[in-house]
């Protein structure tokens, strides 16, 4: 497997894993059904491009008008913290790489 795959999931698979979990005990469906498909797309991933479209849809959690409780908010901002960590490091391996 790819090593920016299994890097990918060994550190997000928990946040993603405890944040659904969290949404699913406060009854928030509409949040839990977006992650849950972002979570899904994290077990599915193959490669590094996998993982960009991956960080790209979780940077568009902003613009979609959840409301998110305070526990949620940090758990949220937890795991986009992660990504965009992340996803400096493929651009920067990536910038390297040329």
């Amino acid at each position: 497997m790819d090593p920016i795959v299994e890097a990918a999931q060994a550190q997000l698979k928990p946040l993603f894993e405890a944040l659904l979990e969290r949404f699913k005990d406060d009854g928030a469906l509409y949040e839990m059904s977006f992650f849950a498909v972002q979570y899904d797309a994290l077990n599915r991933a193959t490669d590094d491009v996998s993982i960009a479209e991956l960080f790209m849809q979780l940077s568009s959690v902003a613009f979609l008008g959840f409301q998110f409780t305070p526990q949620q908010a940090v758990m949220v901002d937890e795991l986009l913290a992660k990504a965009e960590q992340m996803a400096h490091a493929l651009s920067a391996d990536d910038d390297q790489a040329h």
